[in-house]
């Protein structure tokens, strides 16, 4: 009996999940760009999370440097541990 009950209360919990994030939108009002451009979003959250820093090698590809440790709190508590990381994000369908 109990293990139905278990069941039943992961199967709840799981569904009621949701992401602790949300869609990311872009207002590209903001935005002059040149003819022949176009603007996209190609990476946010739960990819990407606390960039820094960003740049594109030779081969497209985009390097962004993560400092997930950086002003955890007011005292700066933690923050030489290394949790800081690089991505390397690459389009593969082109």
């Amino acid at each position: 009996m109990n293990l139905k009950y278990y069941t039943l209360f992961i199967i709840l919990s799981i569904q009621s999940c949701k992401p602790s994030f949300d869609e990311p939108q872009i207002v590209l009002d903001n935005y002059k760009i040149e003819d022949g451009f176009d603007l996209e979003m190609v990476a946010s959250e739960p990819l990407l999370v606390a960039p820094v820093a960003m740049d594109f090698d030779s081969k497209g590809r985009i390097w962004v440097a993560e400092m997930t440790g950086f002003m955890s709190d007011i005292d700066g508590e933690g923050e030489e541990a290394p949790t800081g990381s690089i991505k390397i994000l690459e389009d593969r369908d082109h």
